[in-house]
């Protein structure tokens, strides 16, 4: 958990 923000951005990619 180094960068939290990273990970939901890679949330919405996946939703993409």
């Amino acid at each position: 958990m180094s960068d939290p923000k990273r990970k939901i951005v890679r949330s919405k990619l996946s939703k993409a």
